[in-house]
């Protein structure tokens, strides 16, 4: 199975690619329009992963193999470069994968106007299928308060707009302090429970050790193109573990989001 996440972007193939597999194609619709799209994160929605509807005006597809939807594959992705960073159809289309008959797609918020502004402005293909969470997804953990590490926000508050918002790291033990790069931003829905606020999804695998005394710096995204950022407090989560202990465990912060007169 190929798997495609950020950063990587094929290089700016024709428009004219085919689509389909054997005599089922479709041309790409690429615009430079920006979506109108409402992503109200209390909302309840479809499921996760939705596949066009067999139809006598849309049948399915003749069967293909991984190798006739690579043209397909590197279509979306040409198309999603075009489309530019002022669109937020850019960051919510993050990933994809060939199946046995289908190209599944990413979506960081896999509503039905999400995937219809992805049929409009980058493929329509019936080889497309989606996939990614259809509603809010509440974050379902326990932070841990540790004497020896302190997670603190660069500013009492960030601009609603901000592309990223930066968080220091403090190891105030006597061990070493060892983590990654993922980290999950919450936001607190009407109903007073914490959802993780959508993200591309995709990290570097890489380890980081913070000796006794040590600092580290560091962004997390906060898409407010994507997301449409609220004024409010948000929280911020870091999965930790102190070396030799396997224990992973998370700690968090909190800070603001607001416009500061």
């Amino acid at each position: 199975m190929r798997k495609t996440t950020l950063p990587f972007m094929p290089a700016l193939v024709a428009l004219m690619l085919a689509t389909g597999c054997k005599d089922a194609s479709r041309q790409a619709e690429i615009t430079k329009e920006t979506p109108v799209t409402d992503t109200a994160k209390d909302t309840a929605l479809l499921a996760d992963t939705v596949t066009p509807a067999e139809t006598p005006e849309n049948p399915a597809p003749a069967p293909c193999t991984i190798e006739d939807l690579e043209p397909l594959h590197q279509q979306i992705w040409a198309s999603r470069e075009a489309l530019g960073k002022d669109n937020p159809l850019f960051f919510n289309f993050h990933g994809s994968h060939n199946t046995k008959d289908s190209l599944i797609v990413e979506l960081a918020i896999n509503t039905p106007d999400w995937q219809a502004q992805f049929r409009k402005q980058i493929s329509d293909s019936p080889r497309i299928a989606f996939h990614g969470p259809a509603k809010p997804q509440r974050i379902a953990l326990t932070a841990r308060q540790d004497e020896g590490i302190r997670l603190q926000p660069d500013s009492t508050m960030f601009p609603t707009d901000a592309e990223s918002a930066s968080f220091t790291l403090s190891n105030l033990g006597g061990n070493v302090l060892q983590f990654g790069k993922p980290y999950i931003v919450g936001y607190q829905g009407t109903d007073g429970q914490w959802y993780e606020l959508p993200h591309i999804g995709a990290w570097e695998d890489i380890g980081y050790a913070l000796r006794p005394g040590g600092t580290h710096t560091f962004k997390a995204a906060l898409l407010p193109i994507l997301n449409r950022n609220r004024p409010g407090t948000y929280r911020l989560y870091k999965e930790v573990h102190w070396a030799g202990d396997k224990d992973k465990f998370w700690v968090m912060t909190e800070f603001r989001l607001g416009n500061e007169p």
